[in-house]
């Protein structure tokens, strides 16, 4: 397996990333979206996880926007506050729109086969229900997403442009 960190490229800037590739060819690809603790240890051996299985697997900074790099611990009060001041200015509607972006980048990979899911934890969770809404994604799957039953915005609904 192969690890490293890279830079994605999205319509309206640039995304740090984690990106675990298999050492076999892959099976597909997978975009692993974090919890509000960023892109940590724990989304890293995800990824790992991932990748031992066949996979392409890249996890996504989804603070970019606010704080590039956040990488914080559920253990540690400040952090616990730290990643709730994120979330609460959290943008769902760019963060589904760079999840597209980074369908897309996944899907055009040399070293993959077009096929790509997503796998979401808690706000990532979310994130993937929104990329079944409003994307032709392969799969994804939702883990305990957060507040899916409230509307993005008032503009946004959760269907397909």
């Amino acid at each position: 397996m192969k690890a490293k960190n890279i830079t994605v490229k999205l319509r309206d800037g640039e995304m740090g990333a984690y990106l675990a590739i298999p050492d076999r060819v892959p099976a597909g690809a997978i975009i692993a979206i974090m919890e509000i603790w960023g892109v940590n240890d724990t989304m890293r051996r995800h990824a790992h996880e991932f990748a031992q299985a066949g996979f392409i697997c890249l996890v996504p900074d989804l603070f970019w926007r606010q704080e590039p790099g956040v990488e914080l611990s559920d253990g540690n009060p400040e952090h616990v506050k730290k990643a709730f001041d994120l979330y609460y200015d959290f943008d769902y509607d760019l963060a589904a729109r760079d999840m597209e972006d980074t369908w897309h980048f996944l899907a055009k990979l040399p070293e993959g086969n077009g096929k790509v899911g997503a796998v979401g934890y808690c706000l990532g969770g979310k994130l993937c229900y929104l990329m079944c809404c409003r994307t032709d994604i392969d799969c994804a799957v939702a883990y305990y997403g957060t507040y899916i039953e409230h509307p993005c915005t008032a503009r946004s609904s959760c269907t397909r442009p």
